[in-house]
């Protein structure tokens, strides 16, 4: 199947253990569901099969899942106090250990930079084996000079689309307006990308779905259902409802009806007295005199 933001969000729980869904379009990545409804990115690959988890649902978007995916040799993480007073330190004690443990084969190329976004665009500055640092002080300025394909995210077709709205160069790209970029990708990631170039740390946050709906409580089987009319003296002509019900609740007390919902202003639905426990007082239409007679008119049913 394809994954997409729609598809991910409607996979199903399974009854028992758990179900990957691997995605048509990316091989190996795919998003495993448990029983308990938690979704993961996963990426599946190598001979053995090894499956590695990118990352929560809903915590990384769909797109930055699957560009983690295609970067499975790329690794980032948040930088302690003492790893931030000492990036250099840092990257020779990485490199060091490669070495040692794998030899001069592997070599690696090191970014640091104020988010994720940044230190993988810096990672790529200097490749195969150095060491890109861009503190926040220094920016945008060692981003400026960089091609716009230089960012994850912005593949050829994106290139393209920037290039129809005006934003030709990096410099562009960094002068444009978040509400903007939302518009030209046509999703919030547009919007994270203007933030991620300015150095602001955005992540995607848990998503839930809801709905709104409209419900009514209709009478139970066995409901008294009347047709009110005009009520002799009654001081609101456009709800005679109000008077007719008001004029009618002690009589069907005797019978052993009590009212209970009116609907509009012609009619009323009443129920046996000894069904109800409660009547609510907030009904516009029954008022505080209609609610003393219904009270005092149950009592006595009962």
């Amino acid at each position: 199947m394809k994954l997409t933001d729609i598809s991910v969000r409607a996979l199903k729980n399974p009854e028992q253990g758990a179900t990957i869904f691997y995605d048509d379009t990316l091989a190996g990545f795919g998003v495993r569901v448990s029983q308990a409804g938690t979704k993961s990115f996963v990426l599946t690959h190598g001979v053995r099969r090894t499956r590695e988890t990118i990352g929560r649902v809903g915590i990384l978007s769909l797109s930055e899942a699957r560009q983690e995916a295609k970067s499975i040799d790329e690794l980032t993480c948040t930088l302690d106090p003492t790893a931030v007073a000492d990036p250099k330190g840092l990257a020779a004690r990485i490199k060091g250990r490669i070495f040692k443990n794998i030899g001069s084969q592997i070599t690696c190329s090191i970014g640091f930079a104020a988010n994720r976004l940044l230190a993988k665009i810096a990672c790529k500055v200097d490749k195969p084996n150095g060491v890109t640092i861009w503190p926040p002080v220094t920016m945008p300025g060692p981003l400026l000079v960089l091609p716009l394909e230089t960012v994850p995210g912005i593949g050829s077709r994106m290139e393209k689309r920037l290039n129809s709205a005006g934003i030709v160069t990096m410099g562009d790209l960094w002068a444009s307006q978040p509400k903007h970029l939302r518009a030209l990708w046509d999703s919030v990631n547009g919007e994270r990308m203007w933030y991620a170039i300015h150095g602001y740390a955005i992540h995607a946050m848990p998503t839930s779905r809801g709905m709104f709906g409209h419900g009514r409580v209709l009478p139970p089987p066995g409901a008294l259902r009347i047709t009110l009319g005009p009520v002799r003296g009654c001081s609101s002509p456009k709800r005679p409802g109000a008077c007719a019900v008001t004029a009618i609740t002690q009589a069907l007390c005797g019978c052993g009806w009590i009212s209970g919902t009116t609907h509009g202003s012609g009619s009323a639905s009443f129920m046996p007295c000894r069904t109800i426990k409660h009547v609510s007082g907030r009904s516009k239409l029954f008022g505080k005199r209609l609610m003393e007679r219904s009270r005092v008119a149950q009592r006595s049913c009962v």
